[in-house]
């Protein structure tokens, strides 16, 4: 279960106990498969460049990152380094996300920041909530940075209550539908023509392609046994069913739009047998790669994990299919500035030489996200070599109208910590669709009211 973020009141009373060693609890919620760096070994630390020099202008970056996205970063700074003098000194966590958020954590309490620092999106918005960042909107103003240039949704993702807290950061993951053309061909569908682009389409297909008593499924939703990446993977779902999950009162999941949603996967995956089972999701991506599933959600990270660990299989990349609407997620990660930073000027600068777009198209491209910069979306699919095709499609996906950024409210990630068990016994066939939205629509809204009475 996600542990909730600390109050402004606790990381004050924290700070002498962090300072004396006494870690904090990780925030973060469970990693993505296959978005996450693995873990080092033992004894592996995170990659270093040389020190500063004396008298050298540096900053120091908190990253994560994959091993090939932490290579164009080292490259990066090392370049601006040698260009412009400043040393951005980056310090990739070596354990993924729980590791980089108990150390900002920490860092925080203790009153010891680092200059920057990279989050999620929903990361973002909690520390600015419990001010301890330094907004950027006078630094942007000032800066020959023109926010129009980045993407929408993306951009909107940068604010908290109308201010600027952040900076795009390795552009967004945003869900995306494989299809098996082995398993396509084999029951009689082009792959061309009979792609499914509707929630009925997706039924039509997989009754055609499953035979679970034989181990072969028409889709694989993703994951189901995650907890906050499904959340805004059923979040997109209720809003092509024509809802939100969230009102002016609360939580808004106990409703006609979500119950459709619901119902719709419990469909999928009990009473047609079209989608692959919420017990047999821990080898959901080597089932995929044997060929065994006809569609697929995930993002495009799998793009280069196909190429590199399943040569054999012949698949393409599309849209996700659509129901009432063809709403998307946007989950974009980004750069901070904690307060108690150094030289806020001096972060501000690094910021600056690090949203170049040349810099976002490539780190877009090693990464596998969306770019922040809607020019680049055109030149993604150009840049692209071997999976070019598939980066092509995804850069068109990006300039989806539909795409949004996700739905937030104060304690996110215990809101999700909460909701998303009930809505999971719901995929584990332990709860009715009715049973699981109340009682999940009631456990959020008593964190959400909890919350806003006592800020923690």
């Amino acid at each position: 279960m996600v542990n909730r973020k600390l109050s402004r009141r606790e990381f004050l009373n924290l700070a002498a106990l962090t300072s004396a060693g006494v870690a904090l609890a990780a925030c973060a919620p469970p990693a993505t498969p296959g978005a996450e760096p693995a873990a080092p070994a033992e004894g592996e630390t995170a990659p270093t460049t040389a020190p500063a020099a004396p008298g050298e202008r540096k900053v120091e970056f908190w990253g994560v990152g994959s091993p090939g996205h932490t290579d164009a970063v080292m490259k990066t700074t090392e370049e601006l380094r040698a260009d412009t003098g400043l040393f951005i000194d980056y310090v990739r966590a070596p354990a993924g996300w729980p590791n980089q958020l108990e150390k900002l954590n920490a860092a925080i309490a203790a009153g010891s920041v680092p200059d920057l620092a990279h989050v999620k999106d929903f990361n973002m918005w909690d520390y600015a909530w419990r001010e301890t960042l330094l907004p950027l909107d006078d630094y942007f103003a000032a800066s020959s940075i023109n926010s129009g240039d980045f993407r929408n949704s993306i951009w909107e993702a940068m604010h908290y209550k109308d201010a600027v807290y952040a900076a795009p950061w390795k552009g967004s993951f945003v869900w995306v539908q494989y299809i098996n053309h082995d398993l396509f061909e084999a029951a009689g569908l082009d792959p061309e023509t009979d792609v499914p682009a509707t929630w009925d389409a997706v039924v039509e297909v997989g009754q055609k392609i499953a035979d679970a008593d034989a181990g072969q499924y028409g889709h694989a939703f993703y994951g189901l046994g995650t907890i906050e990446p499904d959340f805004f993977l059923f979040t997109a779902y209720i809003g092509q069913a024509g809802g939100t999950v969230l009102g002016e009162d609360g939580l808004t999941l106990n409703t006609p739009e979500a119950n459709e949603a619901l119902q719709w996967m419990y469909d999928m995956l009990w009473t047609w047998r079209i989608a692959l089972p919420p017990d047999q999701m821990q080898s959901v991506w080597d089932m995929v790669k044997s060929g065994v599933v006809g569609t697929w959600i995930n993002g495009v990270w799998f793009v280069e994990e196909a190429l590199a660990t399943a040569p054999q299989l012949e698949w393409t990349l599309h849209p996700i299919p659509c129901y009432k609407t063809c709403d998307n997620v946007d989950t974009p990660e980004c750069i901070i500035v904690p307060k108690g930073a150094a030289n806020p000027d001096l972060s501000w600068e690094a910021i600056e030489l690090l949203l170049d777009p040349e810099i976002d198209l490539e780190h877009a491209l090693v990464q596998g996200f969306l770019p922040a910069y809607t020019e680049n979306l055109d030149k993604l699919g150009e840049a692209a070599t071997k999976n070019q095709e598939a980066i092509k499609t995804y850069a068109e996906i990006g300039k989806n109208p539909d795409l949004r950024p996700r739905q937030w409210v104060e304690g996110y990630d215990e809101l999700v910590s909460v909701v998303m068990p009930e809505i999971q016994a719901v995929w584990f066939d332990q709860k009715s669709v009715e049973d699981g939205l109340a009682s999940a629509e009631q456990l959020g809204n008593e964190v959400l009211q909890r919350v806003k009475e006592t800020g923690r």
